[in-house]
Parts: structure tokens; sequence; C-alpha cells
């Protein structure tokens, strides 16, 4: 009887294919310590495993167990692209260098598959594929170039380029499209049309519009996001539908949630709170402002705390600033709460207390008013 020595045996066939233990085990539905036990000789697979490996190697069970002579040449295939991807219709991409498989760890990313798609359906309003009777769904294993539009679903171990997408895109690196129907999940850069999804990069954002939440590592710069915006850099965007927090500067129009940046804020009205590391600049506010530098606003709902000069046409609340405050409009003129002021305080009518370093000069205070400087004020202490 010959003498088993599937240890060695297996060890020389994963070589040979260039597979490693992880696909083994997976292909087992085993642990990467069981094959290695396999490897050292210090277990055997249970033996309804022989036939899936013989299998996948394309070899018998003697041959795999005692080194049997194979009666025919046998063509090498990859292991994992018969024995484990699922038989699901999905068009897949994938490439060898010479018997080896190409996974993300060994393909160049720099290299782009050219794949051509046929137009199979009408496009719609959005320039998106009108899914029909046949979906395309693709997977890339590496980088791609394709020139068409996609129906369905494209996942890719690299960066992507193509045209619409009718369904969601996955990435490890940039996609640089067309309108795409779902969510787009990119390591790199996203360039897209039209987003029916969210969006998720790793780098900077730039589209036409995303109808969900927009999040990227770097820069967003779209027209409109209908959900909330998180950059880890600036956001550049016509209307924002939720929230906005941003590493960098934010110009923006129309927010209905809050803003939250890191450096300047301009934007349109915002329906929530403003807090800036540097200057504020927007419409109006519904609620607080707290910035590190200036703030120029129409009007702030609540409070107002800021590094620099505040200058607006009214301040629900209070205002608290390190420079001048100048409340200034042709139909309203009114401070609802008290005043703190590193310098000047110019504004018509205070509703609380005034404490400046500088001079002070109003028509009405509600309260006390305290000043280094001269004082100019028609009438004090009106809540008396």
């Amino acid at each position: 009887m010959k003498k088993v020595i599937l240890s060695s045996r297996l060890r020389e066939l994963r070589k040979q294919y260039g597979t490693s233990q992880d696909q083994i085990a997976q292909l087992c539905n085993v642990s990467v310590q069981a094959v290695s036990k396999w490897e050292c000789d210090q277990s055997y697979p249970d033996i309804e495993l022989l036939p899936v490996l013989a299998d996948a190697f394309h070899v018998t069970i003697g041959n795999l167990l005692c080194g049997e002579k194979i009666s025919k040449a046998v063509p090498a295939k990859p292991v994992l692209v018969e024995s484990t991807l699922p038989d699901d219709g999905v068009l897949r991409v994938i490439q060898y260098r010479g018997r080896q498989l190409l996974d993300q760890t060994t393909y160049d990313p720099n290299i782009k598959i050219p794949l051509l798609i046929e137009k199979a359906e009408a496009p719609n309003g959005m320039g998106l594929p009108v899914p029909g009777n046949r979906t395309l769904q693709v997977e890339i294993w590496g980088s791609a170039d394709i020139k068409g539009d996609i129906s369905g679903n494209v996942m890719t171990a690299g960066s992507l380029e193509c045209g619409a997408v009718g369904g969601y895109i996955q990435a490890t690196g940039s996609v640089n499209c067309g309108a795409v129907a779902g969510n787009v999940e990119a390591g790199g850069s996203v360039n897209c049309g039209t987003m029916n999804g969210d969006a998720n990069a790793g780098g900077n954002v730039n589209c036409s519009s995303i109808s969900g939440n927009g999040n990227a590592g770097g820069t967003i710069t779209c027209k409109v996001i209908g959900g909330d915006v998180s950059a880890g850099d600036c956001v550049n965007c016509d209307d924002v539908k939720g929230n906005i927090n941003a590493g960098g500067n934010v110009d923006c129009g129309e927010v209905d949630g809050f803003v939250e940046a890191g450096g300047d804020v301009d934007c349109g009205t915002v329906g929530s709170y403003v807090t800036a590391g540097g200057d504020v600049d927007c419409g109006g506010v519904g609620g607080d402002v707290n910035a590190g530098g200036d703030v120029d606003c129409a009007s702030v709902g609540g409070d107002v705390n800021a590094g620099g000069d505040v200058d607006c046409a009214s301040v629900g609340g209070d205002v608290n600033a390190d420079g001048d405050v100048t409340i200034e409009s042709d139909t309203v003129n009114v401070i609802g709460g008290n005043v703190e002021a590193g310098g000047d305080v110019n504004c018509q009518n205070i509703g609380g207390d005034v404490n400046a370093d500088g001079d002070v000069s109003c028509q009405d205070v509600g309260g006390s008013v305290t000043a280094g400087g001269e004082v100019n004020c028609l009438r004090i202490n009106t809540n008396q």
C-alpha cells in the first residue's frame, strides 16, 4: 500500500495553482489554521472534503492522497473560479498572470481592463439604463474602463470608468461614470452625474446631484444634496436638504439643517445652527451662530458668539464678540438679549444689558450699560 502523502501533495498543488491557504479554507468552509495543520501533517481533512479538494485541483483522490500518476493531462484551472464562485449570472472579469489568478493584493491597479457593453435598453429621463428582461451585473477583479451603460450593479476591486449605471457601484479605487440609480461606494474619488442613492468616497466627490447622503474623505462639490453631508475637507454645493459637517470651508446655498465647519461658512438660509472655526457669512440662521472669526448675517434666531466682529440685521438672543458689534438694518435693528463686546457696540434696540470695552451707541437699552468708552444712548433701563 502506498504511503499517504496528503500534506505535501496538498501544499504542492496549492502552490502550483497560486492559491492561498485562506482560499482553500473558504472552499472547504474551515479555518486557515485547519488548512495549515493539513499541510504540516498534524491533522487530516474530513473524508467528505477529499472529493472537493481533488475536484478543485483537477486530480483524482488517489493522486491527492498518494501521488498516483494521472492517466491524462489535466488543464490548469483556477481553484476559486470553478469551485467557490456562485452560478448567479454575474459577468465577472478576472485577470491571470500565467496560471496565477490575480486578486486585489497582486493585480496592477494602473492597468485598466477595457470592456464594451452594447446598448440593450433605452435610457430613461436621467440617462440611466432602464432594466428590462435582462439586467447585467458586472464584477471586475481589477480596474476597468467600460464603454457603454450597465443596467445592473458594478463591483470592482480597482477603479472604474463607465457610462450610466442602473444599480449600485462598489469600488476599492476611484469611480468616473454617468448617472447612477443606486449608491456609490469608492475607496478613492467619485466623479459622476446624478446619484439616486448615497455617495461614500475615501477621496473627493464631484457630481451633479445626490438624492441621499454624501460622505467624502476630501471635498464634496455638487448641486443639490437630498440628505446629510460629511466631508473631511470643503463642501461646495447649491442646496442641502440635511446637515453639513466639514473639516474645511462650506460654500452653499440653502441648508435645511445645521452647519459645522472647521473653516469659513458662506451660505444662504440655514435652518438650524452654524458652528465654524473661521468666519460666518450667511442669510438667515434659525439657531445659534458660533464662529472663531467674524459673523455677518442677515438674521440669527439664537445667540451669536464670535472671535471677531458681529455685523447683523437682527439677533434673537445674546451677542458675545471679541470685536465690535454692529446691528444695522433699514427695517429691523434689534438684539433680543445681552451684548458683550471687546470693542464698540452700535445698535438701535437691545433687550438686555450691554457690556463693552469700547463705545456704546444705541437708541433703547432694556438693561444696564457698562462701557470702557463713551455712552451715547437715548433710553437706558427701559425694562424697569
